[in-house]
């Protein structure tokens, strides 16, 4: 049974989980994914930008398909069924963002970057606290 709740719950069980300080398991976030199975070396991780297998790895444990797109591509085809029906959530100007979205953000503390999570809590004023990997 695929739960938000579930999802969270996972989530949080791997809050300090990082390349340094538990490489093993962010190598199970790689297998989780057929982009980046063969990723198996610490060096190796460490030039790549694991948040989104982090996502995977969360989403296949509580029950959700599989993330198969890039953020460019989801916007593509934020209309079809593609997928398993599994899209990012797509909303105008106004939507309050809940528990267990996904975000995508295209710039962290002033620096551009690529980079997704799930929002845990909505603090009002923009304001969000999340749940990633490799962040």
């Amino acid at each position: 049974m695929r739960t938000i709740d579930l999802l969270l719950k996972l989530g949080r069980q791997e809050v300090g989980v990082g390349i340094k300080t538990n490489p093993n398991r962010v190598r199970e976030y790689f297998l989780s994914h057929p982009s980046s199975a063969r990723t198996t070396d610490v060096q190796s991780m460490l030039n790549v930008s694991w948040c989104q297998l982090f996502a995977n790895w969360v989403l296949t444990r509580a029950g959700f398909p599989l993330l198969t797109r890039k953020y460019e591509e989801w916007l593509r085809a934020a209309d079809d069924d593609i997928d398993d029906n599994f899209q990012y959530l797509l909303f105008g100007k106004g939507y309050k963002p809940k528990p267990g979205d996904m975000y995508y953000a295209t710039h962290v503390g002033n620096k551009r970057t690529d980079h997704m999570g799930f929002i845990i809590e909505n603090r009002g004023n923009n304001r969000y606290l999340t749940l990633d990997g490799n962040a």
